[in-house]
């Protein structure tokens, strides 16, 4: 299928170049085999940021549908919900987009060998959706209590919807999404919320909300025995 072949070429694109401090590879299953659909990954927080010097999870579920579908971050609305703003700024979408350009090289968006439109065929492991998550709990205004990442670039753009160019494109890649995801992490977008308690601290106090994800930042640095 071509969403299986186009995560096996990522694979092999990733092995051979990927930002450095970055780990990112598909999940095994209990029988050994390989799982493409689902990636485990780490990324590291950017210097000069609360997020430095951690190392933090995150765990990317593609669709059989990949890479014309991008991974789906499930929203719950509340009442508390509002109209919101793409969480990525556009230097961020660039840097997104830049990634992917560099990662991407020759990357046919139905991947290797496959025709576009081609989504047929089941094969992912992963039930639901695809998705994007880091852990349960992380607090971060742009992370669901789920852990679902709310970031522009997974958004589907809807063909001849003039008013979104952010969103997702076929040519974005592993790479391109952990980029995303790392300068969100330090920059969170306080006009797009999923969490609300994030929101409150930093509402209440900056200088709080600094010490709060500083202090989570702590939990992510390794251990001497997991860096071995």
């Amino acid at each position: 299928m071509a969403a299986q072949a186009r995560l096996a070429e990522e694979r092999k694109l990733w092995r051979k170049d990927h930002p450095p401090g970055m780990v990112a590879k598909p999940s095994t299953r209990p029988d050994g085999s390989v799982d493409l659909f689902c990636w485990d990954c780490r990324i590291p927080g950017l210097k000069g940021t609360y997020c430095e010097g951690g190392m933090f999870p995150v765990t990317i579920r593609f669709s059989a549908e990949h890479p014309h579908k991008p991974p789906q971050v499930q929203r719950h609305r509340s009442h508390r919900d509002a109209p919101s703003r793409p969480a990525l700024a556009p230097a961020s979408l660039a840097t997104a987009a830049a990634a992917a350009a560099a990662s991407g090289a020759g990357l046919a968006p139905g991947g290797a060998g496959a025709g576009a439109g081609s989504t047929s065929g089941g094969g992912a492991a992963c039930q639901g959706p695809g998705s994007v998550f880091m852990p349960k709990g992380f607090l971060h205004v742009n992370v669901f209590d789920n852990g679902g990442v709310c970031l522009s670039i997974l958004k589907e753009v809807v063909p001849g919807h003039l008013g979104d160019v952010s969103g997702w494109r076929p040519n974005f890649t592993v790479k391109a999404i952990l980029v995303a995801v790392q300068e969100l992490l330090s920059s969170p977008n306080f006009g797009s919320i999923a969490n609300w308690a994030a929101h409150d601290i930093n509402k209440r106090s900056a200088k709080e909300y600094a010490q709060r994800m500083k202090a989570q930042t702590e939990k992510y640095i390794p251990k001497e025995e997991d860096e071995e």
